[in-house]
């Protein structure tokens, strides 16, 4: 059976119960018994093992063993991913990947040519992906996925937190690793910025620039938007300093 099975913080006893998509995998997808034994998470960095104690029709009640919880640090480097979201599942599948891929936050943005902005309902619904990503990846902090924020906002908003920022454009002739390597060498954040398909406006290519936003070319192709988020996602892992 699947063994990690996600519980948010904090566990203030040994016994909790779990309900939701959690209880209803066990119960009814892994046809868990009293006595599985399955690792258990709290996407703060926790993890402990756990036992099932009851089952009911909704709820699995599972006895903890805090004396074996073991509670793993987040990265120091933390890599956000702001980007124009893809159609239909595209989206899905970018958010899963990203959470595989150790991206801290994740910024759903709508931008002039955007095709799509998706429901509060949606982002919601994709918040539980993350949780399926980190439990198949062995990840123990979930990526946070923000509300959706127009690009002005988000370009204030960065620029007043002072966060290091990439931009992929396939326009630019700047691909000079080690530079970039430099670059980023004192931070302990990059943010990686990926427009619609369509490109960005010339209001958001002058907004990026009063932004002080680095542009790198991320390839030499047209890529879709969740190929381009994931590849400035790679390139953030190494630039880690």
């Amino acid at each position: 059976m699947s063994k990690r099975y996600y519980h948010p913080a904090p566990w203030k006893q040994h016994e909790i119960e779990l309900e939701g998509p959690e209880a209803h995998h066990l119960i009814h997808v892994m046809r868990a018994k009293v006595g599985d034994e399955l690792e258990l998470f709290d996407g703060a960095g926790g993890v402990a093992p756990a036992t099932i104690i009851n089952l009911k029709r909704k709820t699995v009640s599972l006895e903890i063993d805090l004396s074996c919880k073991i509670v793993t640090e987040e990265a120091d480097f933390k890599i956000v991913l702001a980007t124009a979201v893809p159609k239909g599942d595209r989206f899905r599948w970018l958010v899963e990947k990203a959470t595989e891929l150790g991206v801290s936050e994740l910024i759903p943005l709508n931008m002039e040519r955007s095709s799509v902005a998706p429901r509060e309902s949606k982002i919601d619904k994709h918040r539980q992906y993350i949780i399926e990503a980190c439990k198949q990846s062995g990840r123990n902090h979930l990526m946070r996925l923000q509300d959706m924020q127009s690009f002005s906002d988000f370009c204030k908003s960065n620029s007043e937190q002072n966060r290091k920022s990439l931009l992929g454009d396939l326009n630019s002739d700047f691909d000079y690793f080690e530079e970039l390597q430099s670059w980023v060498k004192s931070s302990t954040s990059l943010t990686v910025i990926v427009g619609p398909e369509g490109g960005l406006s010339d209001l958001e290519f002058e907004l990026a620039t009063q932004c002080d936003m680095r542009r790198w070319q991320v390839g030499s192709h047209i890529l879709r938007t969740e190929t381009a988020g994931l590849a400035m996602a790679t390139l953030a892992n190494l630039l880690r300093p």
